[in-house]
């Protein structure tokens, strides 16, 4: 019997221990159990703040890439390290436009007059100078040519269909086409990121490049092609004035 008395006070004492942790068969004082912090609470609000502000951050990335303009990384000599970025006002045919282009329209803004030895004449010297066109400005001349041309067709014009109907337009095609196999740009351009994850357009526009400076030809052409502009040397110039020069 004593065996028995002692079995059941074990098993009083282990069934209250077990309504304790169940939180159960309190017939007394009721106490409210302790709430106990779980390392895990919170974690899913961090993360998704983390992927909201992750989101955000490509986001604004994104659009800082897309209106980027032609971005200057590093000069190493005339070598400039850039990507083209993005400028819709070049993309138009809109003629609130037409003064980003009309410069380079006139056919003249391509020529210089230099020597043939490359030396700067003397004043009044009768030495007979050779014009020539700067290749970067003749490319633009004829780029500006053919957006003029496309304007006028989307206004109902006839641009007819080859160089027997109009010389330049077709001269400039097959010229900008030469340009561009004889640069050879070997550049592997690749697709953005989206910030959906997913993959855009492969348009070249954030590639990383290495491309020559340009100054220096704005330069040269300020140095040589200001006497064609303001001070024309009669007898002396084989080229005339005319937007068919080049």
């Amino acid at each position: 019997m004593a065996e028995c008395s002692t079995y059941h006070h074990n098993l009083t004492d282990d069934s209250k221990d077990s309504d304790t942790l169940l939180g159960g068969g309190d017939h007394g004082e009721k106490e409210a159990a302790p709430i106990r912090s779980r390392p895990y609470q919170g974690w899913g609000t961090v993360l998704t703040f983390a992927l909201v502000s992750l989101l955000c951050i490509l986001l604004v990335v994104d659009i800082t890439l897309r209106i980027t303009n032609l971005a200057e990384k590093r000069k190493d000599g005339s070598r400039l390290h850039r990507s083209f970025g993005s400028n819709e006002s070049y993309m138009s045919l809109d003629h609130k436009y037409d003064h980003l282009w009309d410069h380079e329209f006139a056919a003249n803004n391509a020529v210089v007059y230099i020597p043939p030895d490359g030396k700067s004449l003397g004043v009044g010297s009768d030495e007979e100078i050779e014009p020539g066109a700067i290749t970067m400005f003749h490319q633009l001349h004829c780029l500006t040519s053919i957006r003029k041309i496309m304007q006028f067709a989307r206004e109902g014009g006839q641009i007819g269909l080859d160089n027997r109907d109009d010389h330049h337009w077709p001269h400039c095609l097959y010229y900008l086409r030469q340009a561009i196999l004889c640069n050879a740009d070997g550049t592997i351009e690749r697709p953005p990121p989206m910030v959906n994850g997913t993959r855009g357009m492969i348009n070249g526009a954030h590639d990383m490049r290495v491309c020559r400076d340009p100054s220096e030809l704005y330069e040269l052409r300020e140095k040589y092609g200001s006497r064609a502009k303001n001070e024309p040397l009669s007898g002396l110039s084989r080229i005339n004035s005319s937007s068919e020069t080049i």
